[in-house]
């Protein structure tokens, strides 16, 4: 009986010894580090995905040695349900229960690239905005409404009602999705402020020029300008027409008012009251009619010097550019349909 007895002591001490020679492995397995890259690397975590894919794609990309020992982890610490959707970086050399830590935090902020286009005017800008569901419908309109409420109150001489249209330069920007809309617009006005740099300023002082003239020309420019190279010599045009105290007679003005796209307006819409009507009144319109880009602002500070008064853009085709109206009437019977 006594060796019974001691033959069941032997076998439990070594189950217990055994087992905790498991315990220890699988602790040990848990709280060493592990992670072949030298640096840090992203995992994404998508909606909807429980611990066993979780560990599978951990294990899959390196960051931990087996799937197991970290589905043990998670399980006895309860932490199954405290993991987020997102983007994470985690460091090398780390442990599971370091890589949890990270996973069941809070996630990147992520960052994505945006391309605001030459031409676009701050309705554009919403839309795209909006698509992308990085604001909600209108708080860009509402953000660039006034100078003199923005943050950019400071920057520029601008009339008192004036918005950021024309300061909001195209570019690719790379932001993250939850950023604020005040923040995106001071990275568009100091890309501006460093596109325009101090040559470019100091051209328009030298020329006697206002800065917001010449956004707001540019602006009719970038509109009206099938391509860079023809941009210099439709500035020139306008300057032509200015000097000569003439309405601009700019399509795109009469398009801004009325929210078409129309390669010619129709009566009606050039018979509109409205001083972005370049048809009706005379002189440049109160405010840029979109965001010129660099070229366009370029063509207005270095406009090309011809006798032309007038130009037509045939479907597909450079412009048409001619002196006088008997020539422009000759043009469009020729080239527009």
């Amino acid at each position: 009986m006594k060796k019974i007895f001691n033959t069941i002591i032997l076998f439990v001490i070594s189950f217990l010894f055994i087992l905790l020679a498991v315990l220890l492995f699988i602790e040990w397995q848990i709280h060493r580090s592990f992670n072949e890259s030298e640096g840090t690397r992203q995992f994404v975590i998508t909606e909807g995905q429980g611990v066993k894919e979780i560990a599978g794609n951990l294990q899959k990309e390196g960051f931990i040695r087996d799937a197991w020992y970290f589905e043990v982890y998670v399980w006895a610490e309860k932490r199954e349900k405290d993991f987020k959707a997102g983007e994470f970086k985690l460091p090398p050399k780390i442990n599971i229960p370091e890589t949890v830590r990270v996973l069941t935090g809070k996630p990147e902020p992520k960052e994505i690239d945006i391309t605001i286009i030459e031409g676009w005017d701050r309705q554009d800008i919403d839309q795209y905005l909006a698509g992308l569901k990085l604001i909600e419908r209108d708080d860009f309109i509402v953000a660039t409404r006034g100078f003199e409420d923005s943050v950019f109150a400071d920057h520029f001489k601008t009339p008192p009602e004036s918005s950021l249209e024309g300061f909001l330069f195209p570019d690719t920007y790379r932001v993250y999705k939850d950023q604020a809309v005040e923040d995106l617009l001071k990275k568009m006005l100091a890309n501006f402020q460093k596109k325009m740099g101090s040559d470019l300023s100091a051209e328009i002082e030298k020329q006697e020029k206002n800065l917001y003239d010449v956004l707001i020309l540019a602006s009719i420019v970038e509109k009206e300008s099938a391509s860079e190279e023809e941009m210099p010599k439709i500035a020139g045009v306008f300057y032509n027409r200015l000097e000569l105290d003439r309405s601009l007679e700019s399509d795109a003005t009469v398009n801004y008012v009325t929210g078409k796209k129309s390669r010619q307006p129709t009566l009606e819409d050039v018979q509109m009251d409205s001083r972005y009507n370049t048809y009706r009144y005379k002189g440049l319109p109160p405010s840029p009619i979109c965001n010129p880009g660099l070229a366009a602002i370029r063509a207005v500070i270095y406009s090309e010097e011809t006798d032309y008064l007038y130009f037509l853009h045939p479907e597909g085709q450079p412009a048409v550019f001619s002196k006088n109206l008997q020539e422009h009437n000759l043009n469009k019977q020729k080239y527009l349909p």
